[in-house]
């Protein structure tokens, strides 16, 4: 059995956030994506 976890829009902001951050303290521009599962599969 699999066990799917969601993401709520906060949830998903937290994230793009994050990789932001890391992107500009690295000083590296980057893509962030936060995909669903039918565009993970």
């Amino acid at each position: 059995m699999h066990t799917i976890q969601t993401l709520d829009l906060n949830d998903t902001r937290t994230i793009i956030d994050a990789g932001i951050a890391e992107a500009e303290r690295i000083g590296s521009p980057s893509n962030i994506a936060v995909v669903d599962a039918a565009a993970a599969s």
